[in-house]
């Protein structure tokens, strides 16, 4: 079993930052820097492509256990 799995951009305007909220509902620290650590080419990229391939690591239980969650709000109906 692989501690990382690749994920496709498939929505316009997502940043890397809101890809790992999309995928794990939580804000998780350190998390987008060890994104960033196995995709090194997406510093320079502030809004992610349709079609990018990012490489993810696989949070443990522990580290879902440690996350933050936080209260989603909707503004509008």
């Amino acid at each position: 079993m692989s501690d990382t799995e690749v994920i496709t951009v498939s929505r316009q305007g997502l940043t890397l930052s809101s890809l790992l909220w999309r995928k794990n509902k939580m804000r998780i620290e350190g998390l987008v820097e060890r994104c960033l650590a196995l995709n090194p080419g997406l510093s320079n990229i502030a809004i992610l492509p349709v079609g990018t391939e990012v490489t993810m690591p696989i949070l443990s239980a522990e580290e879902k256990q440690a996350g933050q969650e936080v209260e989603i709000i909707q503004l509008f109906n």
